[in-house]
């Protein structure tokens, strides 16, 4: 788990080792991803399985980039462990665009000073204050997209539900600032496998959309959705959200 307050890692082994990831923020992935670098943001979760078999009586750094962060002091005994990873873990059934009742583009802003030091972070525009303006329907899926017109990325969360990420895109920053203009720069990304299972924080790139569906299941009541960046969230980038009952017949 990333808690860290703003950083983000990029964690690899000193050896070349891979990672060998099964899970995130909800739970197991489909199958397990080989993974040489992991990239993790504040509030993210990863499971993952390091095989030390074959490093008997070596010593392995863990980095983040080129800083070393811990020290692995492998013992030199041979261990009887004949466990095995399989090659599938857990079904996660799709969930299609096409099942979402609505689709919401919100953005992630930033206003800075005249020095250009940001004085607040927002959430569509909006203080945390303000009027609720994101109500879903109880048992409805939604999709939600992450316009992100700042230069930093943004682990945002979903309090109470969990989602699956559709896609990245980059987009027209300046026409959706000046214009308010959805303007699409180049072709949409799928997430990188080691996001393909569910996820209660997605990391939204500078300068994209980043589409995610949710269902929103469990209970009625006011929730939050934030930036996981401390200092972010603590400067207005937290908003309600309200999931509402359906309406009775």
């Amino acid at each position: 788990m990333n808690a860290s307050n703003s950083r983000f890692y990029f964690l690899s082994l000193g050896n070349g080792s891979p990672f060998q990831q099964i899970g995130t923020d909800q739970g197991l992935l489909p199958e397990p991803v080989i993974v040489p670098r992991l990239t993790i943001a504040p509030g993210e979760r990863a499971d993952v399985i390091v095989d030390f078999a074959e490093h008997r009586g070596g010593r392995v750094l863990l980095n983040n980039l080129l800083v070393p962060l811990m020290q692995f002091r492998v013992g030199s005994g041979s261990v009887a462990d004949m466990s095995t990873l399989p090659p599938t873990l857990r079904a996660i059934p799709p969930i299609a665009a096409s099942d979402a009742i609505r689709t919401r583009q919100l953005t992630l802003e930033e206003v800075d000073n005249v020095l250009g030091d940001p004085l607040v972070h927002l959430l569509d525009g909006k203080h945390w204050h303000d009027p609720v303006s994101e109500k879903p329907v109880l048992g409805t899926t939604e999709i939600w997209e992450l316009l992100n017109l700042t230069d930093d990325a943004h682990p945002i969360h979903l309090h109470l539900v969990r989602f699956r990420i559709l896609d990245r895109r980059p987009i027209n920053v300046d026409a959706r600032i000046y214009d308010k203009k959805l303007v699409y720069t180049g072709e949409a990304m799928q997430p990188d496998a080691n996001e393909a299972g569910w996820k209660d924080t997605v990391r939204a790139t500078p300068g994209a959309s980043t589409r995610i569906i949710v269902k929103f299941e469990g209970y009625t009541g006011r929730y939050v959705w934030h930036c996981h960046i401390l200092e972010h969230e603590d400067n207005e980038m937290m908003r309600p959200y309200e999931i509402v009952a359906p309406l009775k017949e």
